[in-house]
């Protein structure tokens, strides 16, 4: 029997890739142009999105199908907020910061003439 690969997550356990796609749901440049993920979270980014829904998104469904998996990789996630699971409704995650007034994410660095 071989050892599970290094950087294979237990069960339970989020994976690196599916911690990293969670947090570019969430990124300022996402929330700007994604009109699904806005239609949650609102003009200001800080609505709050159901995590079962998070579950229903291909990317998400390719790295895991386990509701715990996600709500494990989303309390990693520096600036999200995630609901207990007693509130009505089922669980939801927020970010914790609003969406900058000036969008800069398309700014790249200055060229010298």
């Amino acid at each position: 029997m071989q050892p599970p690969a290094a950087d294979a997550a237990s069960p339970g356990e989020p994976s690196e890739a599916l911690v990293e796609q969670l947090s570019f749901y969430f990124t300022d440049a996402n929330l700007r142009r994604d009109r699904f993920m806005k239609s949650y979270t609102g003009a200001d980014g800080t609505g709050a999105m159901p995590i079962e829904t998070l579950g229903t998104f291909n990317r998400i469904k390719a790295l895991t199908q386990d509701v715990a998996t996600i709500v494990a990789a989303l309390r990693l996630i520096p600036g999200l907020q995630v609901s207990d699971a007693s509130e009505q409704g089922g669980q939801t995650v927020q970010r914790t910061r609003t969406l900058p007034a000036k969008d800069d994410s398309e700014v790249g660095p200055h060229l010298p003439t």
